[in-house]
């Protein structure tokens, strides 16, 4: 994505991803991206068995992306409604072992770097 948008004045606002695995991949290729659009969102789907196929763990791409000053939420949803639940750094490796025991072992997250200057 880095090279797609290097000639470009683009900002860019949000990313969505749902690549099957390759995830991680595409991450370490917009760096430039994410470093230069600060307020950028980011929405994700995590397959952990699939991103291991790639060479990456699912707890290693959740550290790259909270590295990268993300904070990480479950897209849980429940019957008519979704709703949002922050995952802690320190519960990234249950996080993962949950997502393996469900039917269809995947979830979607949604990241977004957290404001520091609010109080």
């Amino acid at each position: 994505m880095d090279d797609y948008f290097k000639d470009k004045n683009s900002r860019v606002d949000v990313i969505k991803m749902d690549i099957e695995g390759a995830e991680g991949l595409a991450l370490k290729g917009m760096e430039k991206i994410l470093n230069e659009n600060k307020d950028i969102k980011f929405f994700s789907e995590i397959i952990p068995k699939q991103l291991e196929k790639t060479g990456i763990s699912a707890k290693d791409y959740l550290d790259i992306l909270t590295n990268a000053g993300f904070s990480i939420y479950e897209i849980v949803e429940e019957k008519d409604k979704s709703h949002l639940k922050l995952i802690q750094p320190s519960e990234f490796s249950e996080f993962i072992h949950l997502i393996t025991l469900k039917p269809h072992p995947l979830t979607n997250i949604f990241c977004k770097r957290e404001d520091k200057n609010v109080t």
